[in-house]
Parts: C-alpha cells; sequence; structure tokens
C-alpha cells in the first residue's frame, strides 16, 4: 500500500471528523442562540422561587405569562425534558383551555420523549376539553410504554369516554363479548386503538389486536397488519396470524357492492317542454302599409 494512498484515506478521516464536529458545534450555537430567546416569564416558571408566581398571573389570566406558557408547549423550542414537563404539568394544573391544541402537536412531534407524552396526555384529561379524545385514543394501545397507556385510560375516563376504555380493555384480556359494544358504538376509534397495539413488543399483545381488527372488519387496516406481517424480526406466530387476518380482510375489500333499490333518474330522456318551444325562427306578421300608400 502506497503511501499517497495512506496519506489520502488519513485526510478524508480528517475531513469527515471536522464536518461532524463543525455540525455539532452549529447544533450547539444554534441551542444557545435560540434559549436565549425564551420569554423571561418563562425562563421564572422552571425556577422555584419564582414558579408561583407565574402560576397566579396564569390563574388571573394575564396574557404575557398565558403566551410564554404556550410558547414553551412547541416542540421547536429547545427544552429540557424536565422543562418540559413543568410546562405542562402547569397547563394540566391549571386547566388551562388554550394549551389543549399546543398539547397535541407537543404529542406529534415528540416520538423519543415518552415520559413528556404521559404528562402531556395527564394534562389533556385535566384540562377536560372532549374535542380531543381522538387524539388521545390510539394512545390507549401503546403497550410499549406503560406510563403512556395508564395516562390515556385515565384521560378518557375524566373526557366520559370509560365504556370505550374498559371495553378495549376487556378485549385485549380476552374477553370477545366486549367487541360487541366496539362494533357498535366506538368501532372507529377502536380500529385505531387496536393498530397501535397490533406493534406491541409482545407478541400475544399484538396477536390479540390482529385478531381483533379481524372481527371488525377493519378493512382500513390492511395495510398496517401486511406491513406487521412482513416484518422478518417479528414472532413467527405474529407474521402468521397478521398473514391470515390481511387475507380475511383482503376478501372484503373485494366483494362486490350491494345494488342499489334507488333507480337513477337523471339519465332518462326527459319530456319535451311546451314552454321551451323556440319561437326566434318563426317568420314574422306582415307589417302595415305605410301612411303613403294609403289611398286619399
Amino acid at each position: 500500500m502506497s503511501d499517497d494512498f495512506i496519506m489520502l484515506v488519513y485526510g478524508m478521516f480528517i475531513g469527515v471528523c471536522l464536518l461532524c464536529f463543525g455540525a455539532v458545534l452549529i447544533s450547539s450555537l444554534l441551542s444557545v442562540t435560540q434559549r436565549a430567546f425564551i420569554p423571561k416569564a418563562l425562563r421564572r416558571l422552571f425556577d422555584p422561587n419564582h414558579r408561583p408566581e407565574v402560576e397566579r398571573k396564569l390563574a388571573s389570566g394575564d396574557a404575557e405569562a398565558l403566551k410564554a406558557l404556550l410558547m414553551g408547549l412547541e416542540p421547536s423550542l429547545p427544552l429540557t425534558s424536565g422543562e418540559r414537563k413543568q410546562v405542562v404539568e402547569v397547563a394540566g394544573q391549571l386547566k388551562v383551555k388554550e394549551a389543549a391544541q399546543p398539547l397535541i402537536r407537543l404529542l406529534k412531534g415528540l416520538p423519543m420523549w415518552e415520559d413528556v407524552k404521559a404528562k402531556a396526555i395527564w394534562a389533556l384529561g385535566e384540562i377536560g376539553d372532549e374535542q380531543v379524545v381522538p387524539e388521545i385514543v390510539p394512545y390507549l394501545g401503546e403497550f410499549n410504554y406503560t406510563p403512556i397507556r395508564a395516562e390515556a385510560l385515565d384521560a378518557l375516563h375524566k373526557l366520559g369516554w370509560g365504556e370505550f376504555a374498559d371495553a378495549f380493555n376487556r378485549v385485549m384480556l380476552g374477553n370477545e363479548d366486549a367487541l360487541t359494544v366496539l362494533r357498535e358504538k366506538y368501532r372507529q376509534e377502536a380500529v385505531k386503538a387496536f393498530i397501535r397495539a397490533l406493534w406491541a413488543g409482545k407478541p400475544s399483545v399484538a396477536i390479540t389486536a390482529a385478531k381483533a381488527l379481524g372481527k371488525l372488519n377493519a378493512v382500513e387496516a390492511l395495510g398496517e397488519l401486511k406491513r406487521r406481517s412482513s416484518i422478518f424480526m417479528s414472532p413467527k406466530e405474529v407474521r402468521e396470524v397478521c398473514r391470515e387476518v390481511a387475507r380475511q380482510l383482503q376478501q372484503i375489500a373485494y366483494l362486490p357492492s350491494p345494488a342499489s333499490s334507488e333507480i337513477d333518474i337523471s339519465t332518462l330522456p326527459r319530456p319535451a317542454d311546451p314552454l321551451a318551444f323556440r319561437t326566434d325562427t318563426l317568420p314574422s306578421p306582415s307589417q302595415p302599409p305605410s301612411e303613403q300608400l294609403k289611398e286619399p
């Protein structure tokens, strides 16, 4: 191996190291710069000595304090996990209605912070806005991180959806009779939760979810079932059950639609409209003779 080749490899290695170092440095500088713009009211919230004062301002409807709180819920703001949980906790304790939508964005924007997600779901339950139920429902099937699922169960009870949550739990425990309640009253929500449970690491949970989707005739879950069955690292029994349920749903998906009992009359010929007869092509009546042509 020539010295020139060794020097080339060495130079490339040094270049890659410098690029990585530069990327880390730029990221750190951006983070520091962004933190410099964190509102003073939000920074005071993280200080135990000033937090009660900020909470009193929020409770009294102070606009500046509310704006700072909502900013602290944005996923793009560079806060630590502990700081983020403090903001979420205050929003839940004070039942800040304006925080509902920012909390939902936080749920969707933090893929790895399970502890913050669990706290956000708790806060949504405390705020009590029933419109957020569709966003919480899928987390009832989160069996890979127990705190998230526990908070979703509790929040759904607070929001008046305890019947759905309990029926879902009974199905996951092997009580197939509870599927009747889900099928008749909560089918759409149940499908979302079962799809989430389909990706559980525990094989028995994934199998139960797959079978429930099949019994609900959840054709909309075909894609997820096929994906789960095609992952080689999934347990064999999970792949087999998902494949079988997908095959059954595939047959349902391609069944012909029932004929409609209503007759479509929009394409039938229409009767003639006597008032629509054209008169512009008829000959004009003769004009009376002019006064000059009249006999004396």
